[in-house]
């Protein structure tokens, strides 16, 4: 059968169109299927789903990362931490993710690409540190002359003062303009994150403590001192030797990383600890402890660990509360032969956790992690997400 002469034009048009048209049909569409449930269908930030803040308005043209392409397609990738912003980095390929940057971008207003200045350091692939002198990180807190930005690649940054080092804020977006590269140096880092977390009110007390194993203990502040500093793929960490009255009582690796699942997105500390005091226990005490929570429970994993039942402790700590941006779960967890020493959280409903002596090196996980919702259906995804 002849095929129709009109069909023939028809299918030329269809080949020659414009990949750009193409592209933004294709972005558009996804837009609408992953993006305007919050965002709204126009991008203005009303979207049908309910939310504690409105979504962002991409007509108005600020982003958190900025709006270049390569920062919109970083926030597509690892989401916000401390907001309901999804990661889509498993949703969406690459390419996918790249046509969505580009088409968020041209609902905003024209000209108003927000490119990297000549003395801001941008995070590329790899986890950066910038030391040396921070201003207040709020105000009325203090200058630190000596400290340390981690900065990742998810857009994440955490900020220590390091002459005792103390974690001081968690921050999400670009990373830092060192203003310190002009002239002699004597300008301060300027961290260029958004705050999602300030720990003390920005002058948080010594993280850890030491105390007597026994029960009603007093346990006291220690010092520590930074004495390295890593920056391993996505990961970045310090470590910092534990002091008191100019003895070592122990040693941290403590080591920072993004956190995204399929409940939501956050951060994870990891802490490697080297206890160096055999009759002491140490005790970390290094975020703020949570009045109220939604809820507080243990998870225990004992049953699925065949042959480790009567030695291993593999019990969770979780503590949930609601925050302004959604719904913030902080996990505790660590996977220890207490007949060797090892660690355990803190009392039910805590967010700290203890560390007796042992042989070998003991390690704590502190998850954090900001869901939109909290019902059944969250909690077990989130208990998924955790075991990958």
């Amino acid at each position: 059968m002849r095929r129709p002469q009109h069909a023939l034009p028809a299918l030329l048009l269809a080949l020659c169109l414009p990949a750009t048209a193409q592209e933004a049909e294709t972005a558009k569409d996804l837009f609408m299927t992953h993006c305007a449930m919050c965002h709204g269908e126009n991008g203005n930030g009303k979207g049908t789903t309910e939310l504690d803040r409105p979504a962002r308005s991409f007509l108005d043209g600020g982003f958190s990362y900025g709006n270049t392409e390569e920062a919109i397609r970083r926030t597509l990738t690892f989401g916000i931490p401390g907001t309901p912003m999804p990661a889509f980095d498993a949703a969406l390929s690459e390419d996918q993710r790249t046509a969505l940057a580009r088409y968020v971008i041209s609902l905003g207003p024209k000209g108003t690409v927000v490119r990297a200045g000549e003395t801001e350091m941008v995070v590329g692939d790899r986890a950066l540190i910038a030391r040396g002198f921070l201003p207040p990180v709020v105000q009325d807190a203090p200058q630190q002359p000596r400290g340390a930005l981690l900065g990742l690649p998810s857009g994440l940054s955490f900020e220590y003062r390091t002459d005792d080092v103390r974690l001081l804020a968690i921050r999400s977006g670009r990373f830092v303009d060192r203003r310190d590269w002009r002239g002699r140096g004597g300008d301060s880092l300027q961290p260029m994150g958004r705050i999602v977390e300030l720990v003390g009110g920005g002058q948080p007390e010594a993280p850890w403590l030491i105390a007597e194993p026994t029960a009603g203990a007093q346990a006291r502040p220690l010092g520590a001192a930074m004495r390295t500093s890593l920056m391993r793929g996505p990961m970045a960490g310090i470590g910092y030797e534990l002091v008191q009255d100019g003895a070592s009582r122990g040693f941290v690796m403590e080591t920072v990383n993004h956190f995204a699942g399929e409940a939501g997105v956050g951060w994870r500390r990891t802490f490697t600890v080297k206890n160096g005091t055999p009759d002491r226990v140490l005790r970390f005490n290094g975020l703020d402890p949570i009045a109220g929570p939604l809820e507080a429970f243990e998870t225990d994993l004992r049953p699925a660990l065949d042959g480790h039942t009567d030695q291993l402790y593999a019990v969770q700590s979780w503590v949930v509360q609601k925050v302004e941006t959604g719904v913030q779960v902080t996990v505790v967890r660590s996977f220890d032969f207490l007949m060797q020493g090892g660690a355990v959280p803190g009392p039910l409903g805590d967010i700290g956790f203890w560390v007796w002596p042992a042989e070998r090196d003991v390690v704590v996980d502190v998850t954090r992690v900001t869901c939109r919702t909290w019902d059944e259906t969250t909690k077990l995804q989130l208990m998924e997400d955790l075991s990958q």
